[in-house]
């Protein structure tokens, strides 16, 4: 099930993971770093083309990042 919770904790382990800022990720994926902000904390949920965007990015399937499913 689908939480806005847990995928942004799971937006943050990889954004810091890759050793990312917010501004250096917003920048490569093409929106605002505000936008990517409210993803992170939950407030907002990206849409399938910046969900696609960031699983390039981190290399992880939309399972995994939307669902927590490995």
């Amino acid at each position: 099930m689908f939480t806005n919770k847990d995928f942004s904790i799971r937006l943050v382990f990889l954004r810091k993971k890759a050793g990312l800022s917010q501004k250096e990720t917003s920048d490569i994926i093409h929106i605002e770093r505000s936008t990517y902000a409210y993803y992170e904390i939950g407030r907002t949920t990206p849409g399938y083309k910046v969900v696609e965007d960031l699983c390039n990015l981190y290399k992880v399937t939309a399972d995994w990042l939307l669902f927590g499913k490995p």
